[in-house]
């Protein structure tokens, strides 16, 4: 979900599947992903590894789906890294 807080500052509108927030949405899903895949208490696993990982798509590969909003969207994912 996504609101405009300005707007809407009550979040009636869901703003999750406006094309006029494509932007925002693109930001907060790399902003999710960041935080997912790069915490601080990396011991044993180099930022290398963790941004292939990511840029590779291999949390879907492997069946973790953060931040996927829709099936489209995941379909989409699929097709880009041949699954």
């Amino acid at each position: 979900m996504l609101h405009d807080l300005l707007e809407d500052p009550q979040e009636l509108i869901d703003r999750g599947e406006d094309p006029s927030c494509s932007d925002v949405i693109a930001r907060l899903q790399s902003a999710l992903f960041d935080w997912a895949l790069h915490p601080k208490n990396h011991i044993t696993t180099s930022t290398e590894k963790i941004a292939a990982y990511a840029s590779l798509q291999l949390q879907v590969k492997g069946g973790i789906l953060i931040g996927i909003w829709d099936e489209a969207e995941l379909s989409a994912i699929r097709q880009k890294i041949g699954m």
